[in-house]
């Protein structure tokens, strides 16, 4: 008697979970974000997916609960749709629910390393019981016990009902560095629909929140590890899962999964699996630690899922290949030009004469770094987009000034951190690259000038204030005999004031590399050095220096302003 009392609670229980609307969970992850987030709708490599799972939660208990899913998803560029059907049975009564809906996404690439995804479903929830198969407490006889000739003298207003449904989800993807991240939440049961099988009933399904987050690394090409967090909230029953797996690359398209994690406070999850190139399959386990453990003989739940994919041809699909869907691109159905047979049509591919995959429009990225092979500097190296893909201890720093070439706006000028890397040779508090006299002290207020008297200026010939300059061709350092004159003008007045000395900073367009455009400068101001060295001024009246590109004083978008920035300057300093 006492048996039957406890199986009548198991089984009221479970008629309490459907009626109440407390949804079915799963243990393996993937199942549980696929049925609980219509975000992750079409978040997969390939065209088609069709999967299923199916769970049986206590069986331990005669007719225990059991549930069955089934999903099919298309892709269609950024945008997907699909259908899925979760059916809960329970008990000898028969208990059922399913639940059908209908579900679409959008992928929104917010970058080439993140991506956003929103969903919505819209369905019906069927819910139905077999009130006649109850043992209620009016069936038992004194002295007799249960007398199934009784009728149970129950009246119900419906045993079955048809409930519309409505969900909607978001997920945020992105790679940080190796370590891909997908955070997401979803809300089901949005409309509350009423769920009671009296008319005047107030139950429903209360809204359920769901919000999720995983991050994987690969720790090396063979093994990559993970981590999840889930948390599940309806009305007052929470539900908390934390675990971490391992993928293990058996061979090409073939990968082998062990996870462990926790339920809190309800179960440990052990689970495994096998990714295929057009199927995975998955097993997992419950190890029941709450007091339900009690009821069920020690018996846990089982858990089995399978996933089918179809038209899963494409490059983008590797044994390496990213989660996150930055790139979904389609071919089209005509033929198209591609050069190098990647089966990614030229006018999509970004490397057209390299082989490479979809999900780097065609290039490769061998190290995972973010930066295609082709541009790479470092192919085989995770590095830093500052060091054109080489690691950060690798950085250069050409003029040793303790700023690395990426961030010195001054890279092959030794300067100080307060100025960016640029130096200071007049030392009045502003760069080089900002001062209007470099060479002479001046003040901020006066743009790094020199405040003059009247008197300073009446006794400098004017015509030979700062700013002379000679302009030079196309990559050239050859001095044009139109800048002779000005130049011997300049001879003659240090000629006649031996106490100036002169300065000369040579100057570049943007044209080139910056470390080209440096030397060139220098070759630029080393010509007019040479010319007033063959005039007989003395090297110890003389300093030079290169700016390269970094002095424009035209804009460089135009071949006006490119011809000016060619340049030498000679200030004169008494």
């Amino acid at each position: 008697m006492i048996d039957k009392c406890l199986y009548i609670v198991i089984v009221l229980i479970c008629c309490s979970n459907i009626l109440l609307g407390q949804d079915p969970h799963f243990s393996q992850s993937e199942n549980y974000v696929g049925y609980s987030n219509v975000a992750a709708t079409g978040k997969m490599d390939t065209d088609f997916k069709l999967s299923g799972v199916y769970r049986s939660q206590w069986s331990g208990i005669p007719d225990g609960f059991k549930t069955y899913g089934i999903s099919f998803e298309q892709k269609l560029s950024n945008f997907s749709y699909g259908m899925d059907i979760i059916s809960n049975n329970a008990g000898p009564a028969s208990l059922h629910q399913n639940n059908l809906r209908l579900k679409a996404s959008y992928n929104k690439l917010l970058s080439n390393q993140s991506n956003l995804r929103i969903g919505a479903a819209v369905g019906v929830i069927q819910q139905r019981f077999n009130p006649e198969s109850f043992q209620f407490d009016n069936q038992y006889e004194p002295g007799v016990g249960f007398n199934s000739a009784l009728g149970n003298q129950e009246t119900f207003d419906n045993t079955e009902q048809m409930l519309p449904d409505f969900s909607a989800g978001i997920m945020y993807l992105t790679k940080i560095g190796k370590i891909k991240n997908e955070l997401g939440a979803s809300m089901l049961h949005l409309n509350q629909p009423a769920s009671s099988f009296y008319d005047n009933g107030n139950e429903f399904y209360p809204i359920r929140t769901f919000i999720h987050v995983k991050s994987e690394y690969p720790v090396n090409e063979k093994i990559g590890v993970y981590g999840i967090a889930q948390y599940a909230k309806q009305l007052t029953a929470k539900k908390v899962i934390v675990g971490a797996g391992i993928d293990y690359h058996l061979s090409e398209g073939k990968i082998w999964n062990l996870a462990f994690s926790s339920r809190l406070n309800d179960a440990m999850i052990i689970s495994t699996g096998l990714k295929m190139k057009n199927f995975d399959v998955g097993i997992s386990y419950d190890i029941h630690q709450s007091k339900l453990s009690n009821f069920t003989n020690g018996n846990g739940g089982i858990e089995l899922s399978a996933a089918f994919y179809f038209n899963k041809n494409k490059k983008a699909v590797e044994e390496n290949s990213d989660s996150i869907e930055f790139y979904n691109k389609e071919i089209t159905k005509t033929t198209l030009k591609d050069r190098d047979n990647d089966q990614i049509p030229d006018n999509m591919d970004e490397c057209p004469d390299i082989p490479g995959v979809w999900k780097f429009n065609g290039c490769n990225d061998k190290d995972q770094d973010g930066i295609y092979d082709s541009v790479d500097a470092c192919p085989n190296l995770f590095g830093h987009k500052n060091n054109k893909g080489c690691p950060m201890d690798e950085l250069r720093d050409a003029d040793l000034d303790g700023l690395i070439d990426d961030i010195d706006e001054c890279p092959f000028l030794k300067g100080l951190p307060e100025h960016k890397g640029c130096p200071d040779s007049d030392l009045d508090g502003l760069s080089d690259k900002v001062d209007h006299c470099p060479f002479l002290k001046g003040t901020p207020n006066n743009n790094g000038c020199p405040q003059r008297s009247i008197k300073d200026v009446e006794n400098f010939d004017i015509d030979f204030m700062p700013n002379v300059h000679v302009q030079f061709d196309t990559d050239q350092a050859v001095i044009k005999t139109t800048y002779f004159e000005k130049l011997d003008g300049v001879v003659a007045y240090l000629m006649e004031n031996r106490s100036s000395k002169i300065y000369i900073s040579g100057h570049t367009d943007n044209e080139g590399n910056p470390s080209y455009n440096y030397a060139l400068g220098e070759r630029r101001s080393q010509a007019v050095q040479h010319y007033f060295l063959e005039r007989g001024i003395s090297t110890n009246r003389m300093s030079i220096i290169s700016y390269g590109e970094t002095k424009p004083i035209h804009q460089n978008n135009n071949v006006y302003g490119k011809a000016k920035n060619r340049r030498v300057e000679v200030t004169i300093i008494q």
